[in-house]
């Protein structure tokens, strides 16, 4: 399966207009994000999961850090 990279517009109705055709009758699966996100907003994005990561984290399991 090709991937697809483009970008698209949400008009004043919500409907998304791709600025790229895809051939009629094909299935594709759409994942989106908006392109106005930050730098700040991706560091901030990446300090939650780490402090998520690390909460499933114990002083028991620093035994293993020798290893």
């Amino acid at each position: 399966m090709q991937p697809y990279h483009t970008e698209a517009t949400v008009n004043n109705d919500g409907q998304v207009l791709l600025s790229l055709p895809f051939p009629k009758g094909q299935h594709v699966k759409i994942t989106a994000s908006p392109l106005n996100d930050t730098v700040e907003d991706d560091k901030a994005w990446e300090r939650i999961a780490a402090e998520d990561f690390l909460r499933g984290y114990s002083e028991e399991d620093s035994i293993y850090d020798n290893y």
